[in-house]
């Protein structure tokens, strides 16, 4: 069977007066109203769709209602009106920043000197090169965004003020050694207090100075120096040690000099105490009976001084005689020049005798 041309069934080609006649039926009985609709809908949840959109973890985003700040959205899903009546932008703040002044770091790792930074005055009017690094993130949105313009470069002039004005506080000296620890918390702090005033919703995380140099041309002196003053804290730390060894043996030696002398103390105010008691009764004794008691001190007293002393007794009748008894003081057998020998008498041998 042959192949039919196409047409309505009975072999005839169709007529596209008939087409256009079945397309206004559909158009006048409703089919307008659908599609337009249909596109209507089509339109309006492209247009929705457009204010859709996701806020990832450590960012915020700020949306504004007819260019006017409206509010600060977290992370999550979040949804806006879409353009032209409402807007947004992401803000990233977690990102931890980085600026530096003095230097700037070359992609090969070398540090670039800007000297117009480095450079400043000390308290006494020495120049000094500093380097310093910042570390900062964003703080508040708001005002990162629609309080300040370009909040990073004003927090690197804000820091460049403060710098310049701590270390002209210092001295070099103390800028390069013990004090730069408290110029990097003064920097800091100032560089707050001005962020905060400028109002740049930025937060400082970390100051800290790279390097303290005075300029090339004296650098090696100075160098000298520090070392020098290096050695000198050195001194003194050891000496300060060594003093701390002594110093407790020469405090353990004082209190047993002050224990010695307590004890003596002690036993002088017993011994006059003492002294001060046999006195009073002594008196009450010599008021009770005066001779008997002049006696008996008088008896003690010469036997206290006796008591050690040489004594030489000699026979009644001969007190004008004495000179000639001083042999006798000698020892049997030990005469000397000038010893007068005793005439053998009965009478001597019994005063020899007597005296020995």
């Amino acid at each position: 069977m042959a192949d039919q041309p196409p047409g309505n069934g009975s072999g005839n080609p169709p007529n596209i007066h008939h087409l256009f006649e079945d397309s206004n039926n559909f158009l006048s009985g409703g089919g307008f109203k659908f599609v337009a609709i249909a596109f209507v809908v089509l339109a309006v949840g492209s247009w929705l769709s457009a204010g859709i959109y996701q806020v990832e973890a450590g960012e915020e985003a700020v949306v504004v209602t007819f260019g006017k700040y409206s509010r600060t959205e977290t992370s999550g899903l979040k949804f806006r009106w879409p353009w032209p009546i409402e807007a947004h932008q992401i803000v990233d703040i977690k990102n931890i920043r980085q600026i530096t002044i003095g230097f700037r770091q070359e992609p090969s790792g070398k540090e670039r000197v800007i000297p117009s930074e480095a450079l400043m005055l000390t308290e006494d009017e020495n120049i000094v090169q500093v380097y310093l690094s910042i570390q900062y993130q964003i703080s508040d949105t708001y005002h990162f965004l629609f309080r300040t313009r370009e909040p990073d470069q004003v927090l690197k002039t804000a820091a460049e003020v403060a710098l310049r004005s701590v270390v002209g506080s210092f001295t070099i000296d103390a800028t390069m050694t013990d004090k730069r620890g408290q110029v990097q918390d003064e920097i800091r702090a100032e560089l707050e207090r001005m962020l905060k005033l400028y109002e740049t919703g930025l937060k400082v995380i970390e100051v800290r100075i790279i390097k303290v140099d005075p300029p090339e041309q004296v650098k090696d002196a100075f160098h000298d120096v520090v070392r020098a003053r290096e050695d000198g804290q050195k001194v003194v730390r050891e000496a300060e040690g060594e003093a701390a060894q002594l110093i407790p043996g020469a405090e353990a030696e004082q209190l047993e000099i002050v224990a010695i002398a307590e004890a003596e103390k002690e036993q002088r105010i017993l011994r006059s105490t003492g002294d001060a008691q046999r006195f009073t009764l002594v008196f009450d004794a010599y008021s009770n009976a005066p001779r008997i008691t002049r006696e008996r001190l008088y008896l003690e007293a010469v036997e206290k001084a006796l008591a050690t002393a040489e004594k030489v007794v000699l026979p009644p009748g001969i007190s004008n005689q004495v000179l000639p008894w001083f042999a006798l003081r000698r020892s049997q057998g030990d005469t000397g020049p000038g010893d007068a020998a005793l005439p053998e008498t009965a009478e001597n041998s019994s005063i020899g005798k007597e005296s020995k």
